[in-house]
């Protein structure tokens, strides 16, 4: 079964041209500019004329039936590939969440399950490493052979959950230098954000707040300047 999309203005890298697409099982075969190809019979038949046909969008870094503790973000896999999958985005990459005392495989496992079957786009994991220690650099290094996970992230904040020293960091990083991974890195001063969100809820409690759940004020601009210098 081939799918023809004509008449369609089609934009991509080097520019906008004019052209019909061919797909077949899922992928793209054909490009040729307009008129110079036919459909089959057969073929299913998309006129895109007065409509932009472009490459689906790849969104990198996606946060689906995710439980931090406190909360579970809003949208399952299945509903938030299907809204993805509406807006034009066809691959996702979410995270598989290693936290301190953590096992990376096992994580990397879970994660995997929870989204298998119900993804309606392509769709990958980055690793989270939550507890930097030997055997979590070498689990983390084998995804890239055994999974072809090529990514990993690291998290200055969040102590006692996802936080790494500059030691943890220093070794993570290395292996990354080695492995050839790309390492993501959650650049807040955590421990300095702790101590102001202590302050400034106490604050608020003194003046007479009766809710203080959110204190996402405390997280200023100089705590992640703070942090992007240091991993600079």
């Amino acid at each position: 079964m081939r799918t023809f999309v004509t008449n369609g203005l089609m934009v991509r890298a080097t520019g906008r041209s004019e052209s019909d697409i061919v797909c077949e099982n899922g992928r793209i075969t054909q490009v040729a500019p307009r008129g110079t190809l036919a459909p089959a019979d057969g073929d299913t038949v998309i006129d895109a004329g007065g409509c932009y046909v472009v490459p689906g969008a790849v969104d990198a870094h996606v946060h689906m039936q995710l439980d931090t503790g406190a909360t579970v973000s809003s949208d399952t896999f299945e509903s938030g590939t299907i809204a993805a999958a509406f807006g034009g985005t066809t691959t996702i990459v979410d995270f598989a969440e290693q936290r301190a005392g953590g096992n990376v495989l096992e994580s990397f496992e879970q994660r995997m399950a929870e989204a298998a079957g119900q993804c309606v786009i392509d769709w990958g994991l980055h690793q989270v490493l939550g507890g930097v220690t030997p055997q979590a650099l070498v689990d983390a290094r084998s995804l890239v052979e055994r999974e072809g996970v090529s990514s990993i992230k690291l998290f200055m904040a969040y102590p006692g959950r996802l936080y790494s020293d500059d030691g943890q960091m220093l070794r993570a990083l290395q292996m990354c230098a080695d492995s050839g991974m790309m390492a993501m890195v959650h650049a807040e001063n955590g421990l300095a954000i702790d101590v102001l969100i202590e302050q400034a809820v106490a604050a608020a409690l003194e003046h007479g707040a009766v809710d203080v759940g959110h204190p996402h004020f405390a997280r200023g601009a100089g705590a992640t300047r703070e942090g992007e210098r240091q991993v600079a």
